[in-house]
């Protein structure tokens, strides 16, 4: 295991990617286990932005570990993780992080997000609210 294992709070995903690293995987069409969501469990424990930049930095991680031989599979997922910090970072004001993690969402080419229509209709919402938040900032001192 690499030494960064241990900070993962996604133990069960991280360990399933690292096997599939070293070698080939079987799908099993069948339900072997559920997941529960309790007081004490990560899901509940983790969310938002916490959430979002853990998994950022799992599969960054990830991507070096494997010497980037699968850039081209972690680096749109990547960018999509950051373009869902984007509204988090704007609801908060921090409009230069806001820009800084479009940009970086941008360039790691995550797909679907400009064909998704979610994703469109996301990125409108984003983009009003940071033009509402440049040029009249009272709007949003209530939300």
């Amino acid at each position: 295991m690499p030494e960064w294992f241990s900070t993962s709070f996604t133990g069960d995903l991280l360990i399933i990617l690292l096997l599939a690293g070293k070698g080939k995987l079987k799908y099993m069409d069948f339900i072997g286990s559920t997941y529960r969501l309790n007081d004490g469990g990560v899901g509940v424990k983790y969310h938002g932005k916490f959430l979002i930049e853990g998994k950022i930095k799992m599969y960054s991680l990830l991507n070096k570990y494997f010497s980037f031989k699968f850039s081209d599979i972690f680096e749109p997922i990547i960018g999509k993780y950051y373009f869902l910090l984007i509204p988090l970072e704007i609801k908060e004001r921090k409009l230069g992080k806001a820009a800084a993690h479009f940009i970086k969402a941008v360039r790691l080419k995550p797909t679907g997000v400009f064909t998704d229509f979610t994703l469109i209709t996301s990125t409108r919402s984003i983009f009003k609210k940071l033009y509402l938040t440049l040029f009249n900032p009272k709007s949003l001192s209530t939300k």
